[in-house]
């Protein structure tokens, strides 16, 4: 079993990055051997879950990974009941919605229905998001006790990825309290110039949050002055998703006033 341990970290390290790794960068990020490292991806490549480049040595992820992505995507349970509602909002509002969740440590974007008014951004279908400056990140760590919330900033730390990005963690500590107590979060170009998110959580069995609805749109096209209006369709949606799901109650239907703006970028 600890072979077969290894043999995950060492692809798990794909998970998160979205270039390709050589043995050394992978190494790096496990702690081991180069021999076991390049045993491990030989055997991966040769299933054909990992590519190697046949100039710069280096891998990445193959067809394989991708198979069982979209049927891990196609047979979660949260994507069949949340298609028909994102499909819905996404039509009436006009902005794409997401559904992220979170996996361990992970925060990621599990599936998107594209609005009329699509904005293409670097945060994408399948890729990880931070969880300290996305709206969707913020409501699926709101809900986390603080030790978990300390022990995460430790790890990960908290990267300024714009100017506007939360980098302090008493800042941020006290931004998600407000996040919980509100059920809403939104950014302004704190993950990537130019964008708005607006997200609002999704509960399951035992009022357990199981996910993030958002609704993403480009700056120019964010008017304030309507937070709390898609706040409160958001809501609704992710109202009907929670009882869905099992949820027997739904705690939030509106934003406070500290919500309904975003800052330009």
């Amino acid at each position: 079993m600890k072979s077969l341990t290894s043999a995950l970290a060492i692809y798990g390290s794909f998970a998160t990055t979205r270039q390709p790794l050589g043995i050394s960068d992978i190494c790096e990020r496990t702690g081991l051997a180069k021999s076991q490292v390049s045993k491990v991806l030989s055997t991966f490549r040769d299933q054909g879950f990992l590519e190697q480049d046949p100039v710069t040595r280096k891998y990445r992820v193959g067809p394989m990974s991708f198979l069982v992505g979209v049927a891990y995507a196609q047979t979660h349970g949260l994507t069949r009941q949340a298609l028909p509602i994102m499909r819905e909002i996404a039509d009436r509002s006009g902005h794409s919605a997401v559904l992220t969740v979170r996996e361990a440590d992970t925060v990621f974007h599990l599936m998107a229905v594209e609005g009329q008014f699509f904005v293409d951004s670097r945060w994408r279908v399948g890729m990880s998001v931070p969880f300290h400056a996305t709206a969707a990140g913020k409501i699926l760590t709101a809900y986390d006790e603080p030790e978990v919330l300390a022990r995460m900033i430790a790890v990960h730390g908290l990267p300024q990825i714009t100017p506007k990005t939360i980098t302090d963690p008493d800042a941020l500590a006290l931004h998600l309290r407000a996040v919980r107590a509100c059920g809403s979060a939104v950014t302004a170009g704190e993950s990537a110039p130019g964008l708005v998110a607006l997200a609002v959580p999704v509960f399951g069995e035992t009022e357990q949050i199981r996910a993030a609805l958002s609704f993403i749109m480009p700056q120019q096209s964010y008017d304030p002055a309507a937070a709390d209006i898609h706040v409160a369709e958001l809501h609704s949606a992710a109202r009907s998703l929670s009882f869905r799901l099992g949820a027997e109650t739904y705690p939030f239907g509106g934003a406070p006033a500290e919500f309904r703006r975003a800052e330009s970028a």
